[in-house]
């Protein structure tokens, strides 16, 4: 029996938390946005996150 996207972002909020990943208390913005990429594509997905600024810019 699978998650729902949202129990899965639930539970590894609580998970960060309670296994105090980092000092402050970690909790999901309000609109967040997750995807899965195959390990070939992750280098491509940083740069572009890196870049995602630039990329706006350009297309307004």
């Amino acid at each position: 029996m699978g998650f729902s996207p949202a129990m899965f972002i639930k539970k590894s909020s609580f998970w960060i938390n309670k296994n105090k990943i980092i000092k402050i208390k970690f909790d999901w913005a309000d609109e967040y946005f997750a995807v899965s990429v195959c390990e070939s594509d992750v280098n491509n997905v940083r740069e572009y996150i890196k870049n995602q600024e630039e990329h706006h810019k350009k297309k307004t």
